[in-house]
């Protein structure tokens, strides 16, 4: 089938979640609870993949899900959204037919807005080129859609780290609609945007005024890399912002099983994203202990509490399990971190990855430091929480409470990179909707509304390029190899090692785009080259596991390294060069401000495994 019927497949993907999403919120009673932040239909394609995700994660980690279920059910998807574009495609070439005539309607603002929403989807659709996502996030799902169980070696750090996002993906790679993994995160603005929308009505807004909201969320920079990312973030930050709303949104409800059905609802969505990413434990802390204290003032504490504790063991106690059995770590540990602490050099992993840029990333929060740095910032924006202080509003003292904890603990204990603080940056637009008409005559304000639009027209120019340059990978796969080569670093590398190398070969391998390595086993030893060993029983440790795995061959990328891992020197261990290219490939990135075009080279020796620990010296 032509690449090109993969936007097509999208679409009916799409269609077969919203159905899902819509039976769902009819069977559990839902729509009312619903109607309280946003009109359903922006949320439910949302509402299907969480709830959909939430009980096939405890299935997948009983080893029970093999590469035959995972294409059986995606295409069950697809046909249920085929059926459901086809019944009901009188009222939808209507609803085209309004929208197109809304569209003509619009000023050149709302036409400017509109515009940056379609780059978003555009940009959602593109190959995912990013490190992450073709290292170790592909990589991951690739492993689930052959072996049907996560990976379990010791060697690669990253790999540690995936959770059901990744099992997410296995779903949609299994029909060979890898780009569903990216466009998922658009479905989750879309939610976003829904929310927004709601509030603007209930704050009777002019279109002025709601047209700067939705501006505020589309020029916030980190969006162009999340929405364009198989990293699964985006997707289960605006999961979690939904619980968030409706916990804003507890006291308005006045029967008892409304007050309980949400609260077991938010705690599906926020089970979902722990799963995903340990980070997101945070908001369910602080979410739930908020709904705890609610039921308490209403003298019913018992019941949600039972609930919680049911959820939480249902939730959380699958995939601790599962890792404590895999890497022999006592469960709790991993209620904290994803990471087996208790294998050498993770904790060394652990600590890189707390600390990473976290100099720079308070910085970061506003502006970049650099053109580079563009994309990792969350912008200007955040200074809508300035206003925020001087005005009161509905659930002031709820709301600057919750970004008081969260901040404190979030930059004390986590990650500080901007990105980890996305959930409070929606909050913080969503609470702005309630003040805006009393701040649209002020002069700060007009301010600091051009400052949001000189923002914007960055990301929009970002977001023109991006599209222009990734677009076109879906239209054919000599595009999308071209593009791939240009900007997905290791592309051209590993194709190359996947010409060369013997069927059935096993080769150590030096450069982490391995979703790109095709056939053959390999070892990425990530382990050795990210971490400094002070001893030496823990060097030979890893390097009997790598014995026993008896590889063939190693390659090396960079003639620089000379024929190191990190700091280890393998070159007593290599019999002899078996292929060789130069200018095989250069450091390639989506990010034009990143690339090095200076080429490296690739070399790809025989190896003696049976000298295997003593070949090894340290450097």
């Amino acid at each position: 089938m032509p690449i090109i019927f993969n936007l097509f497949l999208i679409l009916f993907f799409t269609s077969g979640f919203f159905v899902i999403g819509e039976i769902l919120v009819k069977l559990f009673n839902l729509k009312k609870i619903i109607f309280l932040i946003s009109d359903p239909k922006y949320q439910y394609p949302t509402i299907g993949v969480s709830i959909f995700l939430f009980i096939i994660y405890p299935v997948f980690l009983l080893g029970l899900l093999s590469k035959i279920f995972f294409v059986t059910i995606s295409m069950l998807i697809i046909f249920i959204g085929i059926i459901n574009i086809v019944k009901s495609r009188i009222a939808i070439y209507d609803q085209i037919y309004k929208f197109y005539l809304n569209i003509n309607n619009q000023n050149y603002f709302q036409k400017y807005i509109f515009a940056l929403v379609i780059l978003y989807l555009l940009i959602s659709l593109c190959i995912p080129t990013s490190g992450d996502s073709v290292a170790y996030h592909l990589y991951v799902s690739n492993y689930i859609l052959k072996h049907g169980i996560f990976p379990s070696n010791h060697f690669y750090l990253e790999s540690s780290l995936a959770g059901s996002g990744e099992l997410l993906n296995v779903f949609f790679i299994s029909v060979n609609i890898i780009q569903f993994s990216s466009f998922i995160h658009f479905l989750g603005l879309v939610s976003m945007l829904g929310i927004l929308i709601n509030l603007v009505k209930k704050n009777k807004l002019s279109s002025l005024n709601s047209s700067f909201l939705i501006l505020l969320i589309l020029s916030s920079p980190v969006l162009i890399a999340l929405i364009s990312d198989v990293k699964p973030q985006f997707f289960y930050v605006c999961i979690t912002v939904i619980a968030y709303v409706f916990l804003f949104n507890f006291d308005k409800l006045r029967e008892s099983k409304d007050l309980i059905l949400v609260f077991i609802f938010s705690n599906i969505l926020l089970l979902v994203a722990v799963n995903a990413k340990i980070n997101f434990l945070l908001s369910f802390f602080i979410i739930n202990s908020f709904y705890l204290f609610l039921f308490l003032k209403k003298n019913n504490f018992l019941k949600p509490a039972v609930i919680l504790f049911l959820f939480s063991c249902l939730g959380l106690l699958p995939i601790v399990f599962y890792k404590s059995s895999v890497y022999d770590y006592p469960f709790y540990n991993f209620f904290l971190n994803p990471l087996p602490l208790n294998i050498p050099g993770y904790s060394d992993f652990y600590n890189f990855l707390k600390n990473y840029s976290s100099k720079e990333s308070l910085n970061l929060f506003f502006l970049p430091l650099s053109l580079k740095q563009f994309t990792t910032t969350l912008g200007l924006g955040l200074l809508s929480i300035i206003f925020l202080v001087f005005f009161n509003f509905e659930n002031k003292l709820k709301f600057f409470m919750i970004i008081l904890i969260f901040f404190s603990i979030q930059l004390t204990f986590g990650s500080k990179s901007p990105r980890f603080f996305l959930e409070m940056y929606f909050l913080i637009i969503f609470f702005f909707a309630n003040i805006i008409k009393f701040l649209e005559n002020k002069f700060i304000f007009k301010c600091y509304k051009i400052l949001i639009f000189l923002q914007s027209f960055v990301v929009f120019a970002a977001l023109l390029i991006g599209v222009f340059l990734l677009f076109p990978s879906n239209f054919s796969m000599n595009l999308q190899n071209k593009i791939l080569t240009k900007h997905a670093d290791g592309f051209s590398l590993y194709e190359w090692v996947n010409s060369v190398l013997p069927k059935n070969s096993t080769i150590i391998v030096d450069h982490r785009s391995i979703s790109f390595f095709k056939d053959n086993i390999f070892i990425l030893p990530s382990v050795l080259s990210n971490i400094k060993y002070e001893d030496q029983s823990i060097l030979n440790y890893f390097l009997n596991e790598i014995k026993l795995l008896k590889p063939e061959y190693i390659l090396y990328h960079d003639a620089a390294k000379g024929h190191n891992y990190g700091n280890f020197n393998f070159e007593n261990c290599i019999t002899n060069l078996y292929r060789q290219k130069e200018k095989v490939g250069f450091k390639a990135t989506r990010n034009l401000f990143n690339v090095d075009y200076t080429g490296y080279g690739a070399y790809i020796y025989k190896f003696d495994y049976s000298k295997l620990p003593g070949c090894v010296k340290k450097n």
